[in-house]
């Protein structure tokens, strides 16, 4: 079964809640997936934190691991893409595997 989180759920993840760490690792990363609205809310909020660096460098790891789907794309409503560069592109972060 394939699971398109929301940005909540994300955000619990990354700050280590509700043992999703433990879940994700039992139904494996390559079934989850997120959309590239919860990307942009992701960004958006690591962006205007108190520490930016470190929670989009948080962001760019989580989404090297995981889908992220175009809501809206030429070919149909939801496809994916990887690496996430589009967002990446402009905060000084790479969105290469290191």
């Amino acid at each position: 079964m394939k699971y398109l989180l929301d940005t909540n759920v994300c955000i619990h993840f990354l700050r280590g809640k509700y043992g999703l760490i433990e879940t994700f690792q039992e139904i494996g990363t390559e079934n989850v997936a997120i959309s590239e609205i919860s990307l942009a809310e992701l960004v958006f909020g690591a962006e205007n934190s108190t520490n930016s660096k470190k929670n989009l460098e948080l962001i760019e790891v989580f989404t090297n691991q995981v889908g992220v789907g175009e809501v809206a794309s030429p070919t149909g409503w939801f496809t994916f893409q990887s690496p996430p560069s589009l967002f990446f592109k402009n905060s000084g972060i790479s969105s290469q595997p290191s």
